[in-house]
């Protein structure tokens, strides 16, 4: 289901495609008012799998993106609320949430390092209305603030934030989270914010383990934390700017990630 062309014909008024496409047992929820569609359907080995479909004005902003379902959440309907879809389950439980968030796809540390790995992607899907009500936000300053965030509000609506750190600045992001899912996470971001710079040496000690030549002193020197990243289960990732065009090619940095226990678990080259 990775053809717009259905998905476009049922918003116009013919779903003969899409239904044929997503078989006899799928539950579509089609809503033109929302240039949307949402579909949950059976898949072979006995599971569901759900899409969401976004038709932009003029093809711009058009997305199709996969939606998990837990083997814990079996749909049984899906139904409109305003401006959100509606997911209930065989027990009565819904899970809820506008186009766009159903549509992104918040980041999770990779399958291979992270043991909580399905257990995350089963609890984003149940907090798919914490996650940013739109795509596309319009573009804004980040709000600065001080290590204690002790004036949240401007940080919650906006989802990040440049924190200012003895003499330099850091820049704060929490990964695809909404102001509710900011809020929660507050608390864990002032505890990450106040041991920065010791969680900072674990990362540059652990990158070191994985590629030891050179000169250690040097390799450390640069290893200052310039961003925090944090991912919606509370896993984190520290980015290491300064390491562009000293140890990676210009315009390429470092970045380790952790899981929320502090542990670093792998590392990649950001740009």
């Amino acid at each position: 289901m990775r053809r717009l062309g259905p998905f476009m014909a049922a918003i116009e008024g013919d779903d003969s495609e899409l239904r044929t496409v997503a078989g006899p047992d799928a539950m579509i929820d089609v809503a033109p008012d929302l240039s949307s569609v949402l579909v949950v359907r059976p898949t072979a080995d006995g599971k569901q799998t759900g899409t969401v479909a976004i038709v932009g004005s003029d093809g711009v902003g058009n997305a199709i993106s996969t939606i998990h379902v837990p083997r814990s959440f079996p749909v049984t309907g899906i139904r409109r609320d305003g401006a959100e879809f509606v997911l209930t389950s065989a027990d009565g439980r819904t899970v809820h949430g506008t186009p766009d968030q159903f549509a992104v796809e918040p980041r999770l540390l990779d399958e291979d390092v992270n043991p909580r790995y399905a257990e995350q992607l089963d609890q984003l899907f149940l907090e798919t209305h914490l996650r940013p009500p739109q795509r596309f936000a319009p573009p804004r300053e980040s709000p600065t603030c001080d290590a204690a965030l002790r004036e949240p509000a401007d940080v919650v609506a906006a989802g990040e934030a440049m924190v200012a750190i003895g003499d330099g600045e850091v820049w704060l992001d929490f990964e695809c989270a909404g102001p509710g899912k900011v809020t929660r996470q507050l608390s864990h971001a002032r505890e990450l914010l106040a041991d920065l710079a010791d969680i900072g040496r674990v990362g540059a000690e652990f990158l070191w383990t994985t590629d030891p030549e050179g000169d250690k002193a040097a390799f450390l020197e640069v290893m200052a934390p310039t961003s925090l990243v944090i991912l919606s289960p509370g896993d984190f990732e520290i980015h290491y700017e300064g390491t562009s065009d000293v140890l990676v090619m210009d315009g390429y940095w470092l970045a380790v990630q952790f899981t929320a226990d502090r542990t670093p678990v792998d590392h990649s080259v950001e740009a």
